[in-house]
């Protein structure tokens, strides 16, 4: 298959034939209010100038790492503009990017008004809702640029507020297929209301987990018929990862690559670190170095809830495990260019299509310049950058302890 950037699409959340639409439908126009709430999704006519989405996180003091929703910036042209066009893409509306690789599309969603996928050769890439939209116009060619931020539907998820019971000794760890994970255990006695992205966090950065927020649809799903929440996909993709692993899902070389940061911080080379006990403040712990009247210290700080100092201690002793290494940061993988045979993978949310790791994925690096060899990495998040010329992604990677 030739891949062309035409070949990206943009869906948008739509309301049945008839039904009013505030700051979009014109007033004493067709439309009704009050009207069948029925809704679809429906391919618009505009054409793709710049396409960025954003997956996964930078993971802070070589260490923590947060929770954080996909997002988008999408830049389109149209001809004939007016202002009326920019209420297309209104705040809160439903979007939809999908990628032409005529991948069988049979996971029910986007969805038609006759309820079948739609469309049904094409590889959702992402889906979310608009933040905000602006529009720069050139009237000597009539040609209007219209800027548009989304993010996935996991921000509702993570900012979705819920109540939780902790009891002391009690396992926080999470279940996934039916075994729980987690090595740590609540510290207090109590009913506390926290969003599910603090809960996450929290999780994370005492068991060092990676969470992937793939596409954002691996989380949440608008079908445009309702929103369905998938329950156990946050589980699923949390990943616990080390420099032991020996297998890599994709490998990069000098062939490959058209840009690589390498970089060696002293937050990778830490000689103390001090956690405070969230549940029980007054529990704070620091080990490591502690004479400072020679050399910097460079300190991991943080605060997680878990049941004694004990727990704490462990923490900040897998902490201090990391070791000293010049290591890629970032990487740059050209993947297609206009009109070049590309061969496709099969795959939901993309991360099949050829060279393109999902987060949480091994990836290994390999540079004779950088005298890099075969350095296995975690993909801890991802950049995709569509432009006329160019599909290409950029990796944020982790070297783990």
């Amino acid at each position: 298959m030739v891949y062309k950037a035409s070949d990206w699409n943009v869906y948008l959340y739509t309301t049945a034939a008839g039904s009013f639409v505030l700051d979009t439908s014109v007033l004493n126009g067709p439309d009704i209010l009050g009207s069948s709430t029925g809704s679809n999704v429906k391919q618009t006519s505009i054409k793709v100038a710049d396409i960025i989405i954003n997956n996964g996180s930078e993971i802070s003091q070589g260490v923590f790492l947060n929770a954080t929703p996909s997002t988008m910036q999408l830049t389109v042209e149209k001809l004939n503009a007016t202002a009326n066009d920019l209420n297309t893409y209104y705040p809160g509306r439903a979007i939809y990017v999908t990628l032409n690789n005529n991948f069988t599309n049979t996971t029910g969603y986007p969805l038609t008004e006759a309820g079948v996928p739609n469309p049904v050769t094409e590889t959702l890439m992402f889906t979310g809702y608009i933040l905000d939209s602006s529009m720069n116009y050139d009237p000597n060619s009539d040609i209007a640029t219209i800027s548009i931020a989304a993010t996935s539907h996991s921000t509702n998820l993570l900012n979705t507020v819920r109540s939780i019971t902790k009891t002391i000794g009690g396992n926080k760890g999470l279940t996934i297929f039916g075994s729980t994970v987690g090595s740590y255990n609540w510290g207090v006695n109590a009913t506390v209301s926290a969003t599910n992205g603090e809960l996450y966090t929290d999780f994370n950065l005492g068991d060092m987990y990676i969470p992937s927020f793939s596409c954002g649809d691996d989380v949440v799903v608008d079908t445009g018929l309702g929103t369905v929440i998938h329950t156990t996909t946050l589980e699923y993709y949390l990943t616990n990862w080390s420099n032991t692993v020996s297998t890599a899902a994709y490998s990069y070389t000098d062939a490959d690559i058209s840009n690589v940061q390498i970089g060696i911080s002293g937050a990778e080379h830490p000689t103390n670190a001090k956690l405070t006990n969230t549940s029980i403040p007054a529990q704070v712990i620091e080990i490591g170095e502690t004479d400072t009247s020679q050399t910097a210290k460079f300190i991991y700080q943080g605060s997680v809830d878990v049941q004694n100092t004990t727990e704490l201690t462990a923490i900040a002793n897998k902490m201090l495990s990391m070791t000293k290494k010049i290591a890629p940061i970032s990487v740059t993988i050209p993947l297609a260019y206009t009109y070049q045979a590309t061969p496709f993978k099969s795959g939901i949310d993309g991360h099949k299509f050829s060279k393109l790791a999902a987060i949480g994925e091994t990836v290994s690096i390999s540079s004779t310049k950088l005298d890099i060899s075969n350095q296995l990495m975690l993909v801890t998040g991802r950049t995709i950058e569509v432009t006329p010329d160019l599909f290409s992604v950029t990796y944020n990677l982790w070297k783990g302890f």
